[in-house]
């Protein structure tokens, strides 16, 4: 690591104005022999240290298949579109490195199909943003929302047209070939380095613990940047949620599908509209604005019987549907519909314990309602750590007073792997 950090280095050499610092050499050097062995490890790094050319070059030297999962997009961008390409450079290495995203940051062609063909537009805002979407999307190579940067990102139509999960027929879908979901996986199947971030991780480790496929590609070796905020990621994707946006997308996806085929819309009409009044009278019983709080609470006679008939209202149109199963898209709403109408009932009215809790918050965009373990540390356990993967957790915050105790229970290490504290190379004084 010498020859790569040092003062008569590859990176000294590469890098104009490239500031030699213990703390980076020594980090990547424990990085290095985790990677070599297999092992765990944990690594405070104050502010200065240089963290990511600290793993990423052992990464790109070690030739392992690699992940590397950061708390913040902008973290993802810096590493893929800086970091990685110097690296490269001053090592004399070529490996692909790829970002891989959550779905609902891809465009969805069959969905841009049903919109264009059965419109159900609310302003004529909507009509020129879909418009443009359109044309972008003859010329985009990785749909990814992203490169439409100028538009603002929280407007309705970029749900409509996401390849969430729920509504997506998989490899039934007459688009499967042109899917720029199926186009990313690819991708990062291919890439030595696939850059990912914590909510990809954890939501894809939950898929793989239910028997469900993987998207992030199966790997050597993972490193946890900003890992602080691991624990509290990971809890987010276990247990279950709902919201009311996952309701409005429901209701919304099955009026433009029953419009598209005119036969089954009528019969229907009426379902939809119920449970259009339904989730209305519902969400709208929880106080606005609400931090998070707990469902006991708010829970009154009055909610829990909103919520059974809203319940009852998904199972209707699920059961409505039941005639014309075998199609994809039927089958794919009379599954979302039944998910929907169980996780509503678990988290409104099944058990709390001592092992999850149950809570609300109520926000601009919309209400949320989880049922979520206390613990993450038994689910890591199991499904990550169960992993023959070499694993680096890196942060400026991951002690206590100096101890990596605290850390090491919250993500169910017990005594596994090494640590290394290292102090900030800046003189704060």
């Amino acid at each position: 690591m010498k020859r790569i950090f040092g003062h008569e280095s590859l990176l000294a050499a590469a890098v104009e104005g490239f500031e030699v610092r213990s703390q980076q050499e020594e980090m990547a050097r424990a990085v290095w022999d985790a990677l070599a062995a297999g092992e765990v490890l944990l690594v405070e790094a104050g502010t200065g240290t240089g963290k990511t050319w600290a793993y990423l070059a052992p990464l790109i030297l070690s030739g392992l298949k690699a992940v590397v999962s950061t708390g913040t997009k902008t973290l993802q961008d810096q590493i893929l579109f800086k970091d990685v390409p110097i690296l490269l450079k001053a090592l004399s290495k070529e490996i692909r490195a790829v970002l891989l995203k959550g779905r609902r940051n891809y465009l969805c062609l069959r969905r841009m199909n049903l919109i264009r063909q059965r419109p159900l537009f609310t302003d004529t805002e909507e009509v020129r943003v879909f418009n443009e979407v359109g044309d972008w999307s003859e010329t985009t190579e990785t749909g990814d929302f992203s490169e439409l940067s100028h538009l603002p990102e929280k407007l309705a139509i970029f749900s409509d047209l996401s390849s969430g999960q729920e509504a997506c027929l998989g490899s039934r879908c007459e688009l499967s070939q042109e899917c720029f979901v199926t186009r990313a996986r690819r991708r990062a199947q291919a890439a030595e380095l696939v850059i990912v971030n914590h909510h990809l991780f954890f939501a894809d480790l939950a898929l793989r613990a239910g028997g469900f496929g993987e998207v992030v590609p199966r790997h050597e070796a993972v490193v946890f940047d900003e890992a602080h905020s691991l624990e509290s990621v990971a809890l987010s994707h276990l247990g279950l949620s709902l919201s009311s946006h996952q309701v409005a997308d429901l209701i919304r996806d099955a009026a433009r599908e029953l419009r598209f085929h005119d036969g089954l819309y009528g019969s229907l009409k009426r379902s939809i509209s119920g449970l259009t009044s339904l989730s209305g009278a519902f969400f709208s019983a929880f106080p606005a604005d609400a931090p998070r709080t707990g469902l006991s609470e708010v829970v009154s006679e009055g909610l829990v019987k909103g919520a059974r008939a809203l319940a009852d209202g998904f199972r209707g149109l699920a059961g409505e549907l039941d005639a014309d199963r075998g199609k994809d898209w039927v089958d794919a709403l009379i599954r979302r519909a039944r998910d929907l109408s169980d996780r509503l009932v678990e988290i409104m009215e099944g058990d709390e314990g001592e092992t999850r809790v149950r809570w609300f918050e109520a926000r601009k965009r919309g209400v949320f309602l989880r049922a979520t373990p206390v613990d993450a540390a038994p689910f890591l356990r199991e499904n990550l750590f169960s992993q023959a993967a070499a694993m680096v957790f890196t942060s400026a915050t991951l002690t206590a007073g100096g101890d990596f105790s605290f850390f090491r229970s919250q993500m169910g290490l017990d005594e596994r792997g090494r640590e290394l504290a290292l102090p900030s190379p800046f003189d704060f004084a």
